[in-house]
């Protein structure tokens, strides 16, 4: 059997240090821990180059995106206009009935001063003695006054227009008609007269001078407490 100091010849180990214990050789530990701290190096490296995060795979790195996603918005919608009842259309202004003048078209939609027809031979007619308009009559005013059809203090006022229409079975045969035109005739109220006639129904009604003027103020005179008016409002 070889002795001790054939073997440390040999270089198969080392004397321990006192009390017996052996101990390893250093370069073999050295070799052990610098490979441990290369493998710790390189375990780092890689973690450092991995996503951060939790949850992930530790197999595969997962690249992160730089862009971000715009979100969804739900589209905007509008509602279309709400419809609106398409507007009347208004009603085609009266025409005058033919041979008349324009200021009394409509007429018979302006305000009456009788609160009935009158019939021939009247109360107001008895007044003058004859009836000058036979046949049934209405009167209706169209006044720039405050209260359509009343005078203001018992006179209408200038700009007034009164017509009276008379006739048999529904056809007007008859147009007198009274306008206030203010200084035209102080010395008869500022009235102007004129009247139109004709025959029968699809004519046209036409006027003379025997129609006006003295023809008609002559009757009209008896009613001058109330404006030369026969029909006043009071009467209705």
């Amino acid at each position: 059997m070889p002795g001790a100091e054939d073997t440390l010849k040999r270089g198969r180990c080392r004397p321990g240090p006192p009390g017996g214990v052996a101990r390893r050789p250093r370069d073999g530990q050295d070799r052990a821990v610098g490979a441990r701290r290369r493998r710790s190096a390189a375990l780092v490296a890689a973690l450092a180059l991995a996503p951060v995060g939790c949850g992930g795979d530790e197999t595969s790195a997962v690249p992160v995106s730089t862009t971000t996603t715009p979100r969804a918005t739900a589209p905007v919608t509008t509602s279309p206009p709400a419809r609106t009842a398409p507007r009347a259309r208004p009603a085609p202004a009266p025409a005058a009935l033919p041979g008349l003048p324009r200021d009394t078209a409509g007429f018979d939609r302006w305000p009456r001063l009788n609160a009935a027809p009158i019939p021939p031979d009247s109360e107001q007619t008895r007044r003058v003695g004859f009836d000058a308009h036979r046949g049934v009559k209405n009167v209706y005013v169209d006044s720039p006054a405050a209260a359509p059809g009343q005078p203001v203090g018992g006179v209408f006022a200038p700009g007034t227009v009164v017509v009276k229409a008379g006739g048999d079975d529904g056809v007007i045969t008859l147009i007198a008609i009274m306008r206030k035109v203010a200084g035209s005739d102080p010395e008869h109220g500022d009235w102007e007269f004129v009247e139109y006639i004709r025959s029968g129904a699809g004519e046209d009604f036409t006027t003379d001078a025997r129609l006006t003027g003295p023809t008609c103020w002559s009757c009209h005179a008896i009613a001058r407490e109330t404006d030369w008016v026969f029909t006043p409002p009071a009467s209705r």
